[in-house]
C-alpha cells in the first residue's frame, strides 16, 4: 500500500511486467518467477513465525494460505491495472489485508 501510495506509476508498472511475464516466450518471465517465489517464501516464513509467536492460528495450513495470500495480492493488482484509478487499490488491499487476518491470525491478532 505504502509504494502505491507513494509512486504509482511505478507501483502500475511492476504489476504490469508481472502479467507481461506470463508469456513463456516473455524475456522477463525468469525474473519475475523468482521475484514472486520470493515473495512466497516470505510469506510462507512470516507465517510459520506467527505460528510460532501466537499471531497465527496453528490449525491453519501455511501452505494453501500462502497460496492464498499471494494471489490474493496479485487479483487486486491485475483488476488495478485493468479498470486504473477508478478502483482504488489502497483500499482493496487494506480489505485483503482485514480477510487475511480474519482467516488466519490468532482470536487475540483478529482484534488489533
Amino acid at each position: 500500500i505504502d509504494l502505491y501510495l507513494e509512486d504509482r506509476s511505478f507501483t502500475r508498472a511492476v504489476f504490469v511486467l508481472t502479467f507481461e511475464a506470463v508469456k513463456s516466450t516473455s524475456p522477463i518471465r525468469g525474473r519475475i518467477r523468482d521475484w514472486l517465489s520470493s515473495g512466497a517464501d516470505t510469506v510462507e516464513s512470516g507465517l510459520r513465525a506467527g505460528v510460532l509467536d501466537g499471531s497465527v492460528r496453528r490449525d491453519v495450513d501455511v501452505e494453501a494460505a500462502t497460496t492464498d495470500i499471494s494471489t490474493s495480492g496479485l487479483g487486486v493488482a491485475y483488476h488495478w491495472i485493468v479498470f486504473d484509478d477508478s478502483y482504488r487499490l489502497d483500499r482493496e488491499l487494506a480489505i485483503v489485508r482485514d480477510r487475511i487476518i480474519r482467516a488466519y491470525g490468532a482470536e487475540s491478532a483478529s482484534l488489533r
